[in-house]
């Protein structure tokens, strides 16, 4: 998995992010941006070589990045709501109780499935993302944010139970939310880089080593892994930014 930016780290159209080797675009590969880095109308992710709505594959949103009811990500071609696939907001962008995701039909939990959030849309212990019906940590399944959804060191994403590194598992942050020489984000055991796995930043967040903005990685690192958990990143780089303080 390779990240081509320019020296200054800025994006340049159809070139900030790149995931496969050759450099060439592939279904479910390719993110492509405007210079400035601002969304633009079936632009900002492109999923598939004709940019063309499938199931599962293409992400759309509006010149101004805000979300209007059942378009903010359309996953089916009808962008109708199916097991695991459709997120529905309202336009004010605004969680509402039980209904920010509504990843299958009845918008019941089920293991893996349902993110429930309360209606201040203020994270509680354990509560933030519900992913099995007991909302109890599962190899792969919780994510535990504190009440005052700050990170903290290695407690962020906790994606399995002991909340130790396994391969594309884990993400440790520390406190201040500020990246250090190869622990930002821990996603094989040897922390080594290989495709679609590692991503080392410094402390600067300077070029010389992957550097790549953190709302990106969290959008782009999803790719290789099971189809939620792309989704998973994609909410967090675009609501949580703010309140984590991402550049």
């Amino acid at each position: 998995m390779l990240f081509i930016l320019n020296k200054s780290n800025t994006p340049q159209d159809g070139a900030v992010f790149i995931l496969n080797k050759s450099n060439t675009p592939q279904d479910g590969a390719v993110f492509i941006l405007n210079k400035s880095n601002t969304p633009q109308d079936g632009a900002v992710f492109i999923l598939n070589k004709s940019n063309t709505p499938q199931d599962g594959a293409v992400f759309i949103l509006n010149k101004s990045n805000t979300p209007q009811d059942g378009a903010v990500f359309i996953l089916n071609k009808s962008n109708t709501p199916q097991d695991g696939a459709v997120f529905i907001l309202n336009k004010s962008n605004t969680p509402q109780d039980g209904a920010v995701f509504i990843l299958n039909k009845s918008n019941t939990p089920q293991d893996g499935a349902v993110f429930i959030l309360n209606k201040s849309n203020t994270p509680q212990d354990g509560a933030v993302f519900i992913l099995n019906k007991s909302n109890t940590p599962q190899d792969g399944a919780v994510f535990i944010l504190n009440k005052s959804n700050t990170p903290q060191d290695g407690a962020v994403f906790i994606l399995n139970k002991s909340n130790t590194p396994q391969d594309g598992a884990v993400f440790i942050l520390n406190k201040s939310n500020t990246p250090q020489d190869g622990a930002v984000f821990i996603l094989n055991k040897s922390n080594t880089p290989q495709d679609g796995a590692v991503f080392i930043l410094n402390k600067s967040n300077t070029t010389g080593r992957s550097c790549v903005k953190l709302p990106h990685i969290l959008v782009a690192q999803g790719l290789g892994y099971r189809f939620w958990r792309k989704l998973i990143c994609h909410f967090i780089a675009n609501n949580f930014c703010q309140n984590l303080h991402f550049t």
